[in-house]
């Protein structure tokens, strides 16, 4: 118990002196594959059963995920092109195209239909994003 105590009483006065939240998040991601677009290059599904503290998280294509009604997701093209995966109403997917682009932590997503969806990056894994919207 006595060697929990300064370690707790250091990450709280680190989240302190940062100020706010999204600041302690820039600071993760500095130094990380973020900085190369490419890292977020793929098809992203929401795998909502690991969601946890507010964050999001999504899993590749490919990554064995539990079965689901429905899963939301979507892929980011390396030239600029999103697509939005939505659960359909009949718990398919249906697709609404947009593009995309990043600044700092932030991908930003402008759909067709004028919608804006952030995500912003906590953390990146090559088969795991979290994000925080």
């Amino acid at each position: 118990m006595k060697t929990i105590l300064p370690a707790l009483t250091l990450s709280l006065l680190a989240l302190c002196a940062c100020g706010s939240q999204s600041e302690v998040l820039d600071k993760n991601l500095e130094g990380s594959a973020l900085e190369n677009d490419s890292s977020l290059v793929g098809t992203w599904w929401h795998a909502q059963e690991e969601d946890a503290d507010g964050l999001e998280v999504y899993r590749r294509q490919g990554v064995p995920l539990a079965p689901a009604r429905g899963r939301e997701g979507f892929v980011v093209r390396p030239d600029g092109s999103f697509v939005l995966l939505a659960i359909a109403p009949a718990d398919g997917t249906e697709e609404h195209p947009g593009q995309w682009t990043r600044e700092g932590a932030v991908l930003r997503a402008t759909l067709e239909d004028g919608t804006v969806r952030e995500y912003r990056v906590v953390s990146l894994e090559p088969d795991r994003l979290r994000v925080q919207r």
